[in-house]
């Protein structure tokens, strides 16, 4: 059974919301390292650092979502992203803007955190086909 804090949350809660935090602030630090791999050659790091930075903010999703009852709760396209906005300057601008709000207004959070999900996804696909097709055309002209 959870206890009462003196705020009215449960510990439980409070507790969940650092977890979330301090995952969000491993997400933005991974964010960071896949941009700053994009100026070296070694592709594979950057799409490591792609799909773990968007599994990592899909679990922090869940945490909000499991935390904070917005498991029915489905985060309007408010925008659609468009091309430009596929990069991860835009990632790492809703993470930021996911950690400011974390505590005062979760539902905004998430908002955030499962659009920088979807932009994370994007770009970690785009750059899986860009390295399907160079080993593809490498083959070609091996074989």
């Amino acid at each position: 059974m959870l206890s009462n804090h003196p705020t009215g949350a449960t510990f439980g809660l409070i507790e969940r919301d650092e977890v979330a935090s301090a995952t969000l602030a491993g997400v933005l630090s991974l964010v960071e390292q896949a941009e700053q791999a994009t100026a070296g050659e070694d592709k594979q790091a950057f799409q490591f650092l792609l799909w773990k930075s968007a599994a990592d903010a899909e679990y922090v999703a869940f945490q909000l979502s499991m935390g904070h009852g917005l498991g029915d709760f489905e985060p309007g396209d408010e925008r659609a992203e468009s091309e430009a906005e596929l990069t991860l300057q835009a990632a790492r601008k809703l993470l930021l803007e996911a950690k400011s709000s974390l505590q005062s207004n979760p539902r905004e959070a998430y908002c955030s955190v499962r659009k920088a999900v979807t932009i994370l996804r994007k770009m970690h696909l785009a750059a899986e086909n860009v390295s399907k097709g160079r080993r593809k055309s490498r083959q070609k002209e091996m074989g």
